[in-house]
């Protein structure tokens, strides 16, 4: 995890640089898509396969390769961390919603939130955080009711699942 912070650190310090986020956001979400596939891994981990056939492999995957990007992966290939990217990918933005103000919160709830319930949700977290908010949600019926926002490492367990284990834990320790 160290090194995809590192790779991240000097990704974005040259999208800053470029004054271009959206790009390398877009070309290293490509590359963990598809590094999600089993044989592009092996690919990019043989030693009978060079460098150059790699890179190439890589620019039939992401669209509108910039040479920034190849130089990126060409790096990456050498130092054996091709693999890293769906990492870097999470550490780069992470900075890049940082400097936009934004906060991912992801929500769980025990059922499908409305539209009305939604705004009204990511306006409270925009309100209470002073950022922008890029919500996703997730329906898990185990809770119940209520819901449990994530934002980073935080969690807010407000369900009624959480509600009976807090109350199960208490009674059972005293």
């Amino acid at each position: 995890m160290a090194s995809a912070k590192r790779y991240a650190q000097a990704v974005f310090e040259t999208a800053q640089t470029a004054g271009d986020y959206d790009s390398w956001t877009v070309h290293l979400s490509e590359m963990s898509d598809a590094l999600q596939h089993k044989d592009l891994i092996t690919i990019m981990n043989a030693p009978t396969i060079t460098e150059d056939e790699k890179i190439e492999v890589i620019k039939l995957l992401v669209s509108n390769f910039p040479g920034d990007f190849e130089t990126f992966c060409r790096l990456l290939i050498l130092q054996g961390s091709v693999s890293d990217i769906p990492d870097i990918s999470k550490q780069y933005q992470i900075l890049v919603d940082s400097i936009k103000g934004i906060s991912r919160v992801a929500v769980t709830s025990a059922v499908k939130l409305n539209k009305n319930e939604k705004t009204k949700l990511t306006k409270q977290l925009s309100d209470q955080l002073g950022k922008k908010i890029e919500l996703s949600e997730s329906v898990d019926e185990s809770l119940i009711g209520g819901v449990v926002i994530r934002i980073g490492d935080k969690v807010l367990d407000g369900s009624i699942k959480g509600r009976l284990d807090s109350m199960r834990s208490s009674l059972l320790n005293g």
